[in-house]
């Protein structure tokens, strides 16, 4: 009792006492997640892994790196396996692309991501290179998964990076208006995604959502809806409003720091320019107020403008219906404007997709021509989508400065493996979208 009352009267007794009380959770935490490493506890959260055993020279995307951004419960979804070799060969060219579900080649299948003709297409136009496209986009991601592959792409040695995204950044995966937001501040969703790599923190995470689920269950069972739906927190984000500009500033900040990554190293970069429906989509959500036009009155100007045959102010005024469409599924025309600047920025090319469509279009706006419904590109647009990578690439000398003689992009076309079941396959899934 004397020995306590002589420590509890020191001087030194509140600092050892909140010393001891801010050192003790930090200690419990590294020995919880030594215990946990240890236990192999948790599923593989890693970017890349072992393609198994019939391919043991081979990586490939890890499926499970879903779980980083959704939960268990939430609709399977995940980037496709293209797998590529462990040893990078000398002869070797290594490309990722980056994007959401256009950039995956959604609603088709793995035929017909733009990265697999581009691929096939490199290939015979460098024979003597051994040419590798991993595709590591997926549905209902944004620039914040994007942001988070890097360090692990950097490792695998990537000589390019083709980006084409933008239109998630609003409901996808972590994002200003997503249900699977975790806050409105880059820094703190950054931050979040450090602490996946921890098990602890993993432990953590399914315990709070395995209570979610069970409070979930206890309202009885819910109907099955799309992914994109269940995405969807904000249904209603005005033009220029507080949150839209946060998603503005969400987009700018983390596309910056993915070019900025890949060129501190000199890996090149090449990022698109985005492109959706405007003449065959009527905008979601139209808001009418004092400060500007509704976007229904846009789109119903636009409509007048193409009768009258004033084409160029008819796709101005698309273009201003689809922004001022208040449920965020489209990109708005400020992140091409953002693209473009920060193509100037850090020296980068930008693929100017907008001219490629809008050159294939009927009076040069884009319609269901080229769209499967408001972004989606049909096998006309996706074949587009590759072409346009593959002139931009050949355009600033990437692989080589000379380019030898290459496949043209309509006999390239006419021997690609597509049918009418992918079509069929594909109307299927739009359909599901819809319902």
């Amino acid at each position: 009792m004397k020995y306590l009352k002589t420590w509890g009267n020191s001087p030194y007794s509140p600092f050892l006492f909140y010393s001891i009380l801010f050192i003790f959770p930090i200690v419990f935490f590294m020995f919880l997640e030594v215990g946990l490493r240890v236990a192999d506890y948790g599923e593989n959260l890693e970017l890349f892994v072992p393609a198994g055993k019939a391919y043991p020279n081979h990586f490939k995307a890890n499926k499970s790196v879903r779980l980083r951004y959704f939960s268990k419960e939430d609709k399977e979804v995940f980037p496709r396996s293209d797998y590529f070799l462990k040893q990078k060969p000398k002869n070797g060219y290594r490309i990722f692309m980056l994007g959401g579900s256009t950039a995956v080649g959604w609603p088709f299948g793995e035929n017909m991501m733009p990265s697999r003709p581009l691929a096939r297409r490199l290939s015979e136009t460098f024979a003597d290179k051994q040419i590798e496209v991993i595709n590591l986009a997926f549905t209902a991601i944004n620039t914040y998964t994007q942001l988070d592959f890097v360090d692990e792409i950097l490792e695998q040695e990537p000589d390019a990076i083709l980006i084409y995204s933008g239109h998630n950044e609003f409901y996808g995966a972590l994002g200003i208006g997503s249900a699977k937001s975790v806050g409105k501040h880059r820094w703190l969703v950054n931050a979040y995604l450090r602490l996946q790599h921890l098990k602890s923190f993993m432990l953590l995470k399914e315990m709070i959502t395995s209570v979610q689920s069970l409070i979930a269950k206890g309202g009885g069972d819910k109907p099955k809806v799309s992914l994109m739906r269940t995405m969807v927190q904000d249904t209603n984000i005005p033009y220029n409003s507080p949150v839209y500009k946060q998603g503005v500033n969400q987009f700018e900040g983390n596309l910056r720091d993915i070019i900025g990554k890949f060129r501190a190293v000199g890996v090149d970069v090449v990022v698109s320019e985005l492109v959706s429906n405007l003449k065959d989509q009527a905008p979601f959500v139209s808001i009418s107020s004092d400060e500007q036009e509704s976007a229904n009155k846009a789109f119903h100007t636009a409509e007048q403008l193409e009768q009258e045959g004033r084409f160029d102010e008819a796709r101005m005024a698309y273009t201003r219906a689809k922004d001022l469409d208040a449920l965020r599924f489209r990109a708005p025309e400020e992140f091409n404007e953002i693209i473009n600047r920060l193509g100037t920025e850090f020296d980068v090319p930008v693929v100017p997709m907008k001219s490629y469509f809008e050159s294939a279009s009927p009076n040069g706006i884009v319609g269901s021509n080229l769209m499967m419904e408001h972004l989606h590109p049909n096998i006309n647009g996706f074949f587009l989508m590759s072409e346009a990578f593959f002139d931009a690439m050949r355009k600033e000398g990437m692989i080589a400065r000379q380019w030898p003689q290459f496949p043209e992009a309509g006999k390239f076309r006419k021997r690609w493996g597509v049918s009418e079941f992918d079509n069929v396959l594909a109307h299927l899934r739009i359909m599901e979208l819809k319902d």
